[in-house]
């Protein structure tokens, strides 16, 4: 459906970016990235297509590059908050737990002081000790 739609409407953001996240859904991350970075040309002030090309960089386990979508979403928009929690999982599956504490505290600039964001902190935390143990 989507791209046949592209043949009338071939630079509609919305789209290419629906596109990349259907064929993302059936598992074809490579073919999606196309359609996100299209989406990106088309509109590259909208944080959604830069977070979802990070999404398909997990799936494909190049978290690097994941960091770094996540981080231009935030870039676009620092209250989409989709990505701050990403990013924060990315970090601690990295072992990073300083910059993940430090996307918590930025979160938390943006939404207040919650339970849920102290309880992730004392997580963080956690691992951050673990680590250190081993």
């Amino acid at each position: 459906f989507y791209k046949q739609t592209l043949q009338f409407v071939p630079k509609d953001y919305k789209i290419l970016n629906n596109l990349g996240m259907v064929l993302a859904n059936r598992g074809d991350l490579p073919e999606s990235i196309g359609y996100y970075n299209l989406a990106i040309a088309e509109d590259s002030s909208n944080p959604v297509a830069y977070h979802n090309l990070a999404n398909t960089y997990v799936g494909l386990g190049n978290l690097p590059l994941a960091i770094e979508f996540y981080k231009k979403a935030l870039e676009q928009d620092p209250e989409f908050l989709y990505s701050y929690g990403k990013l924060i999982q990315v970090y601690s599956l990295l072992g990073k737990w300083e910059l993940a504490l430090g996307v918590v505290d930025r979160y938390e600039r943006q939404v207040g002081k919650t339970e849920e964001l102290e309880q992730a902190r004392q997580a963080l935390r956690r691992g951050q000790e673990l680590g250190r143990n081993k």
